[in-house]
Parts: C-alpha cells; structure tokens; sequence
C-alpha cells in the first residue's frame, strides 16, 4: 500500500522504493524492541541500619562520661535501645 502511494507520487522509482520499506521496516523494529525491551529491577534495601545497638549504646555512655546526659537520660536511652 505504502508503495503504490509514493508510486502515485510521481517521479519515484523502485529503487527509492525499496529504500524507503528499509528504513520504514527498521524504524518499526527498533520501536517494538525498545517497547519489549526488559528494564531492569531496582531493589532498595529499606531496613539496614546504619549502627548495631552496641554502637548506639557506646555513644550513650560516652556521653554520659562527658557529663552531656544524666545517669537517667542514659537509662531511658538505653532501655529503649534494648526494647
């Protein structure tokens, strides 16, 4: 169909034709590929945490140490941590 409009055309011979079916055919290809194309799984590991309770529990005693929290503070901190 696409051949005998630009036939219709006028001054298109077969060679041009043919050309124009390639590049047509390879357009079509290429968007079929890109739309079935498999796009890759990103996975976000939400729960890792950034320091073990351990740690968390050494920076509250250094701060204690330091005089910044109360022997009190230290415990509900700490009580928290453990639970």
């Amino acid at each position: 169909m696409l051949c005998s409009f630009l036939l219709f055309l006028g001054n298109i011979g077969g060679t041009e034709v043919l050309l124009l079916l390639v590049l047509f055919s390879l357009s079509l290809i290429f968007v079929i590929r890109r739309l079935f194309r498999s796009k890759p799984t990103v996975i976000i590991n939400q729960s890792q945490p950034t320091s073990s309770v351990a740690d968390e529990l050494r920076k509250l005693q250094h701060l204690r140490e330091q005089g910044v929290l109360t022997t009190q503070e230290f415990d509900k901190q700490k009580a928290r941590l453990l639970h």
